[in-house]
């Protein structure tokens, strides 16, 4: 925290020139003590009225620090839309995929045919199946002939085992077909006819997009499950129901640093019509879309309608920065967004009202001479007071 010695007055369309301004202006001079400091500087008039023509001006004091400005895009997050079920289909059986019925983009019903794979071995594997069933029947009516009923038992369970190969050699059989496995739509084909796959290779993609999900960062505190929410996905709004509310999502880890208390909320929402797509941005309405700065509290107030603001000194000129509040650090500080400037310095305290576009310059002995001052202003770093809260009232956390 600094201070140095200003002089001010109302901006002019006419000059950009400093003007000095008469009685009618709340604040003339800005003298701000050494460090903080509340001892007046030496060249301090004192708050007799002098002769001369500035006579009816007068000393205030501000109290002011650097900005340590963090751009918005460090909290840029993009929340994206995605299907409520989604499915890798792998190949299970080795061989070259001869057929490819269904391309992306295509709906399907359950159980249709995304491709079919050749796979001789499995094929092999099912002939001699239905092959040694066929002797073990043979045996089983040679044994019911002779009438032996060890051999007509020995025979029947070879029948059973024989069946129980062919079911398998069946069932590896139809494995060669890919299916979907819902009522989906085709989202990849990863291979192509003639192309030779092993057992675990990726060969397709689908995905139900009647219902779409987001993990969207919410504010723990209003976010409930079972509550219905409204998105606001590019121009358009639609409406979700919360499915749960978990820790924050790894990916949302720099909006920590805001000390807002966030969770993760997974959001379902209805896509029977088709209007929305995976991939889709889903905006989180609390981010901030301006710098983000940590300032005290005492240097945030409200404006006659209730709206948060500080007042930065910016190329000698005081500004009027309207503010939203995000976290609040501790008891004496509160991160706010607003439109600041890289080389705005933070006026955190005064001794009266700040008007937006009072353009300041530092005070000299030479120009304070003559001047009326305020003892209590001149000598101690106030905030400013209730009755001028239209400019500088204080908010309440």
């Amino acid at each position: 925290m600094y201070s140095q010695r200003f002089e001010h007055g109302r901006s002019s369309s006419r000059s950009s020139r400093p003007i000095l301004v008469g009685p009618a202006s709340t604040i003339a001079w800005i003298a701000v003590s050494l460090l903080g400091s509340a001892t007046p500087a030496a060249d301090t008039p004192s708050t007799e009225p002098a002769s001369g023509p500035d006579n009816s001006r007068r000393l205030i004091v501000l109290q002011r620090e650097p900005l340590r400005i963090v751009h918005a895009d460090r909290f840029d997050v993009h929340p994206q839309l995605e299907p409520a079920r989604h499915t890798v289909l792998r190949a299970e059986v080795p061989g070259r995929v001869v057929a490819v019925a269904a391309q992306p983009g295509q709906q399907l019903s359950a159980q249709e045919t995304i491709l079919r794979i050749d796979s001789p071995a499995y094929v092999l594997k099912q002939r001699i199946a239905r092959q040694r069933l066929a002797v073990s029947q043979a045996e089983l009516e040679q044994a019911n002939a002779s009438r032996d009923e060890a051999q007509r038992q020995l025979a029947a369970a070879k029948v059973e085992l024989a069946k129980l190969e062919l079911q398998e050699a069946e069932s590896l059989a139809q494995r060669a077909t890919v299916v979907a496995p819902y009522a989906a739509t085709v989202i990849k084909v990863l291979v192509e006819e003639g192309d030779f796959v092993q057992p675990g290779a990726p060969v397709a993609e689908v995905a139900d997009l009647s219902r779409l999900v987001v993990n969207l960062p919410v504010r723990f505190a209003e976010t409930k499950p079972g509550r219905t929410v409204k998105l606001q996905i590019d121009t358009e709004e639609v409406s979700g129901v919360v499915q749960a509310v978990v820790p924050l999502d790894e990916r949302y880890a720099a909006l920590h640093r805001l000390q807002i208390q966030l969770a993760s909320a997974i959001v379902q929402i209805d896509n029977t019509q088709g209007r929305l797509m995976p991939g889709w941005v889903v905006a989180v309405p609390f981010l901030p879309r301006t710098p983000v700065v940590l300032v005290p509290l005492q240097a945030v107030s409200s404006d006659a309608k209730g709206r948060r603001q500080v007042f930065v000194l910016r190329d000698d000129v005081i500004r009027r920065i309207p503010v939203r509040l995000l976290g609040q650090l501790g008891t004496e500080s509160v991160y706010v967004t607003g439109p600041f400037a890289s080389d705005d310095e933070l006026i955190t305290a005064s001794s009266a009202e700040l008007v937006d576009g009072t353009v300041v310059r530092r005070a000299t002995a030479d120009d304070a001479a003559g001047l009326r001052s305020d003892t209590a202003a001149s000598r101690v770093v106030t905030p400013p007071t209730e009755k001028n809260a239209s400019k500088s009232k204080k908010p309440g956390f």
